[in-house]
């Protein structure tokens, strides 16, 4: 079975695990959310039942009443199985238990109030959007639904049990949509702010780029013949000033050129581009460059004759660029793995980081052996990266490295990595690509603060009552 595949069957599964001693009934209790985890601890891992034999099978009763569903002591023991599993934990102290027992019911009761938030909003999930999601599951695995269904239960889930995982999957995407995303807003304002703070990481003196201006000037010709007589000069000059006067009254260089039948192509009087000064004559270029944009010039005279000019715009020929600081540096990668314990990947990078310190191997050694990445073959080297373009949290250490630096362990979504910066200089990129990668890179940070407060929220909101303690 693909690693895709696991993911998406063991998620719901994996937002809660939960487990407990046998423990003795309790009177129904409604928590107070001050006294949250006092209370829930307590309620949960009565010391006077540390020793007794937790192979018990109860029968099925509630623990807690949340909001409008309820949490049963079967479904609490599923769910510590299930955790155990994916932890691959044979045995557990009685501390370790009671840490999972905490967690697993934290989780089961900010699940709970998502789904009931989302039913709140009319919402209901419907057979057909549970098969549509079972296709879905199969299509990215090239597997028919049927043949996925049989996979699940090979891996020991029966098919009740997947669905329900996928229904609950769909409320909580339903619940993250309508009161998270919706409410993920991303201004200029905060893309400019975060490109500063970039741009804050760089050194002056990496920065040496004269940023010359480029003009965009609009021109109408009143020629003059070269061999013109001075009544002709005359009769030029006379036209020249009625076109100075409509120009500056702030009327169109267009309409004034298909007014007096000017020599002036069309595009000239709309304006001849965006040009380097040098590129432009040099009188044209002294009468314009006290001027502000949309100003008109006095009458220029030239061998051909009169000329009235306008600063259409004036930009610096960098205008589309910016500077950035660019990061080259390399990593070692141990992917997120069904299974697999990230306390024990830790461990492990953690020793290799003090065996590279101590200079037993290199970092480029161990890349190469270790890394799950495709940049194992070069030795974890990256390349030259500019902002935003690693996950926040691998990003955010990354920038704080000096050069040579090793990071101790850094958890991402993908995984757990150590990196180390090869070094780091200035460069000068397109604007709009970087700015795109900000506004993506701050969407995803605020969508995780939104979630956090919003879960904070209904949690402090919430109805939640204990009514018997959990037995297995």
């Amino acid at each position: 079975m693909s690693l895709k595949y696991k993911k998406l069957v063991v998620v719901a599964g994996l937002i809660c695990a939960n487990a407990s001693l046998m423990l003795a009934t309790a009177q129904s209790i409604r928590v107070d959310i001050k006294k949250y985890d006092e209370t829930i601890q307590t309620f949960l891992t009565d010391p006077s039942s540390a020793n007794t034999s937790v192979n018990n099978a109860a029968s099925e009763f509630i623990v807690a009443h949340v909001a409008n569903d309820i949490i049963t002591n079967q479904e609490l023991k599923k769910r510590f199985e299930q955790i155990q599993k994916q932890l691959k934990i044979t045995s557990l102290t009685v501390a370790d238990k009671q840490e999972l027992i905490k967690q697993a019911f934290d989780d089961l009761v900010l699940e709970k109030l998502q789904i009931h938030a989302a039913q709140e909003t009319g919402y209901i999930v419907e057979t057909k959007s549970i098969d549509a999601a079972v296709a879905l599951i199969a299509q990215q695995n090239n597997i028919s639904p049927a043949e996925l269904l049989k996979q699940v239960q090979k891996d020991g889930l029966s098919i009740n049990d997947f669905r329900q995982r996928l229904r609950t999957q769909l409320y909580l995407q339903k619940a993250k949509e309508r009161f998270v995303d919706s409410k993920a807003r991303i201004t200029d304002f905060d893309i400019e702010a975060r490109l500063g703070q970039y741009q804050g990481l760089i050194s002056p003196t990496s920065i040496g780029v004269d940023r010359k201006l480029e003009l965009n000037i609009a021109q109408l010709l009143i020629p003059v013949p070269d061999n013109a007589t001075p009544e002709q000069q005359k009769e030029a000059l006379v036209l020249a000033e009625k076109v100075l006067k409509q120009a500056q009254n702030g009327s169109s260089f267009v309409a004034i050129r298909n007014e007096f039948q000017l020599k002036s192509t069309e595009a000239d009087a709309n304006g001849m581009g965006y040009r380097a000064p040098d590129k432009y004559p040099t009188l044209f270029v002294d009468a314009v460059q006290n001027l502000k944009t949309g100003q008109v010039t006095q009458l220029v005279q030239s061998g051909a004759g009169w000329h009235v000019l306008k600063l259409v715009d004036k930009r610096s020929q960098l205008s589309n660029l910016v500077w950035v600081p660019e990061t080259r540096a390399r990593h070692i990668l141990l992917r997120s793995v069904e299974g697999v314990s990230k306390q024990g990947q830790i461990a492990q990078l953690t020793a290799l980081r003090q065996q590279i310190q101590n200079g037993n191997k290199t970092f480029e050694s161990v890349a190469s052996s270790v890394s799950e990445d495709g940049s194992a073959a070069n030795g974890g080297d990256l390349g030259w990266a500019g902002p935003a373009q690693f996950v926040p949290e691998f990003e955010k250490v990354m920038n704080q490295l000096t050069i040579g630096e090793i990071s101790p362990p850094i958890v991402s979504r993908f995984g757990v990595h150590l990196v180390q910066v090869l070094d780091r200089k200035a460069s000068m990129v397109e604007k709009p690509p970087v700015r795109d990668r900000i506004r993506a890179l701050l969407r995803e940070e605020k969508v995780e603060q939104l979630q956090k407060d919003w879960l904070k929220e209904i949690k402090e909101r919430a109805f939640i009552e204990l009514k018997e303690m959990p037995r297995f």
